[in-house]
């Protein structure tokens, strides 16, 4: 009897053979993680926003995978899930908006005795702002360094404000 991984998909108990080398992502022996992408295509175009079609994020997948080798070791899907979630989040994995991060599956490399990658979607700092400009419930977002001698002042609480009165652009960094 086996049981299933949920991330991966992958069978850990009584595994066969062909399951590992699914895991391994290799050529010839099982479906590579663009053949499986490319399989699901339809599911990704159901999921996807305006922000992000099928298509756009497929082709970014196939060039982050052949400039990170530990990606391409991933199960393909765990880079299947990123790619879906990344698609409802109408996020690119491009310009720090969201990040696919391999990590090493230690309980499943032990079980199947060779080192097993899965894939997950850290959402970055410009995603996170992206998303929250489409929400409608903020305004704009900016970031801007205080020098001493600037008129700064900020209130928490109720009603919460900055006031910031740039006086100077070589005085000594007070707040970043």
């Amino acid at each position: 009897m086996s049981t299933t991984n949920a991330q991966s998909g992958l069978a850990t108990q009584g595994q066969a053979p062909q399951k590992i080398q699914i895991a391994m992502n290799r050529p010839g022996t099982a479906m590579t993680i663009m053949e499986v992408i490319q399989k699901r295509a339809a599911s990704l175009n159901d999921v996807a926003t305006k922000h992000m079609t099928s298509e756009k994020l497929i082709k970014i997948v196939a060039s982050i995978l052949s400039r990170n080798p530990k990606l391409a070791k991933c199960t393909p899907m765990s880079v299947l899930n990123c790619c879906m979630d990344a698609a409802t989040l109408g996020l690119a994995p491009v310009l720090g908006r969201c990040h696919f991060v391999p990590f090493k599956n230690g309980t499943l490399s032990k079980e199947v005795g060779v080192d097993v990658y899965e894939c997950q979607l850290i959402v970055g700092y410009q995603g996170f702002c992206d998303l929250m400009r489409r929400s409608g419930e903020i305004g704009p977002i900016t970031a801007n360094v205080v020098r001493e001698g600037d008129d700064f002042r900020y209130r928490l609480g109720s009603d919460p404000t900055i006031e910031h009165e740039p006086k100077s652009v070589d005085g000594k960094l007070k707040y970043a």
